[in-house]
């Protein structure tokens, strides 16, 4: 249970949810090194530029903040987020109440991580857009954000509420589907998670993204491996960033990689180096297997380049001192012939993954000693802080059986 629930940028290192983008934004964000989906909201462009100019001007008519309102949409639309927020926040001030103003500006404060300006803004311009947008696709994307705005600042429950609002109010979109099914997995829901995956994939198939966020969940049950394999494969071949392309193929080595098969899970780490060199959890895995298979000069050599590509993981280095130990490098002396490096320690999500699969089980007290694990020994990390909800509803559900 190795693989996280955490996707998609669609999303990467640990930045935060991002929302919907209502901009023509690049085509993804940077991949986690570690081939876990970001955790995050999926971003959804709108279908033409200048979608919220012509609306806004169609339904609010003029003002004397009208200039300021139209450059700041205007710069929403191209992802300039500190011109948006400048723009807008002075078509705010000089009493603009306009709902797509208000949303705007509520999104780019948010992709400057200024969420807690952004949420009241999100709460202001929600009802607003229902009066006068109510069939405007920003009516479910300001839900959608507002859910990625409270699941970075760690209010899980809310952000499904919001997130399960964005599905019903954006009826026929897949990706607020998405990110109620991810999150509702990653705090221990797995099957109410798979069901709005399961839903969001079959909408749109064609979003990596979204496959993705699926397979992740399908990995969390051993059932639903080898389903899990194939949607990471489908989102390898629809990736066009290499660095996610070649985190979903590392994705895919490892659901290989835990049934034994180590052979194709190494051809399947050696593509994802290929794709992306900077992936170092792909290096650490494919030197691992090398290694233990006796050719251990090639498989010391791939962990040292996942040192180069991240310095900063302490289980890379681990690595590569016992790695050196059992080559002599350090001492000198003959090598150990039946020695091998030890078997990685559990990162964060490795855990969070394992409590999950045992609250499927029923196993609340074996989940909940995990993620008291996780407290522990990833203090002040979004893991923590998801592990923390989730004993408190262990802890309603015992008090209120």
């Amino acid at each position: 249970l190795g693989l996280s629930i955490f996707l998609i940028a669609i999303l990467p290192p640990e930045p935060a949810p991002a929302p919907e983008k209502p901009g023509n934004p690049a085509a993804g964000t940077k991949a986690e090194p570690s081939g876990i989906p970001p955790k995050t909201a999926l971003p959804a462009p709108p279908k033409a530029p200048g979608e919220y100019q012509r609306s806004y001007e169609a339904g609010m008519g003029r003002g004397r903040w009208d200039v300021e309102a139209r450059s700041g949409l205007a710069a929403l639309e191209k992802g300039e987020w500190e011109a948006a927020a400048k723009e807008l926040s002075a078509a705010r001030e000089k009493g603009c109440a306009d709902g797509l103003v208000l949303f705007g500006l509520a999104t780019a404060l948010h992709q400057a991580k200024k969420d807690a300006d952004a949420l009241p803004l999100f709460d202001e311009a929600i009802p607003a857009l229902e009066r006068r947008y109510r069939n405007h696709p920003a009516f479910g994307r300001a839900y959608n954000n507002r859910g990625a705005v409270l699941e970075r600042l760690g209010k899980y429950p809310e952000a499904i509420e919001a997130y399960r609002a964005a599905a019903a109010a954006s009826s026929g979109r897949a990706k607020p589907l998405a990110n109620l099914g991810r999150l509702l997995a990653a705090c221990g829901r797995i099957e109410e998670g798979l069901e709005a995956l399961r839903k969001a994939a079959w909408m749109d198939r064609k979003d990596p993204s979204i496959v993705w966020a699926f397979g992740t969940v399908l990995a969390m049950r051993v059932e639903t491996e080898r389903e899990a394999e194939g949607a990471f494969r489908r989102a390898a071949a629809l990736e066009t960033d290499p660095s996610r392309r070649s985190a979903a193929l590392y994705d895919a080595g490892r659901i290989r990689q835990r049934s034994g098969d180590l052979r194709r899970a190494f051809q399947d780490f050696e593509e994802a180096c290929r794709v992306d060199p900077k992936n170092a959890s792909a290096w650490l895995d494919a030197g691992r297997i090398l290694f233990a298979s006796g050719k251990r000069e090639g498989g010391l050599q791939r962990m040292r380049k996942a040192a180069e590509a991240d310095p900063d993981r302490g289980d890379v280095s681990e690595a590569i001192r016992a790695a050196e130990g059992v080559l002599g490098a350090r001492s000198g002396g003959a090598p150990e012939p039946a020695a091998k490096p030890p078997p990685p320690a559990p990162s964060d999500r490795d855990l969070e993954s394992q409590a999950a699969g045992l609250l499927v089980k029923g196993l609340k007290t074996d989940a909940s000693a995990i993620y008291k694990r996780i407290q522990k020994e990833f203090p002040g990390t979004e893991t923590a802080a998801r592990a923390e909800a989730v004993l408190k509803e262990l802890e309603k559900e015992e008090k209120n059986p």
